[in-house]
């Protein structure tokens, strides 16, 4: 597993989290753990005007050659699913949309 290779970069990742957590009002009920996979999770939620997006990023275990997967969080059962809002809003997000929201970069 990725992050006991280089806890070091698990730290990065969580530091980089609680940085835009400060910066932006948007990105709220940030909660790391890991799946039944073993595999780092972060369940969190955007909020976009007066809609809320419940996400789930999970971590592959070939982390960071591998980007991380990010899914809306369905509250039904454990079951993840993709829907057109959240693709819309990490859309807003890429595009710059959102105040404050920044596209991930790749690892220097």
């Amino acid at each position: 597993m990725w992050f006991f290779g280089d806890p070091a970069r698990l730290q990065r990742e969580r530091a980089a989290v609680a940085d835009l957590m400060s910066d932006a009002d948007w990105l709220q009920d940030v909660d790391w753990g890991l799946t039944t996979e073993a595999r780092i999770k972060l369940d969190f939620a955007i909020v976009v005007g007066e809609q809320r997006f419940s996400l789930r990023m999970t971590y592959p275990k070939l982390f960071p050659f591998t980007p991380p997967e990010v899914a809306r969080l369905v509250m039904t059962g454990a079951c993840l699913r993709t829907s057109m809002a959240m693709q819309q809003a990490i859309s807003a997000c890429s595009t710059g949309r959102i105040i404050g929201c920044r596209p991930s970069r790749a690892p220097t």
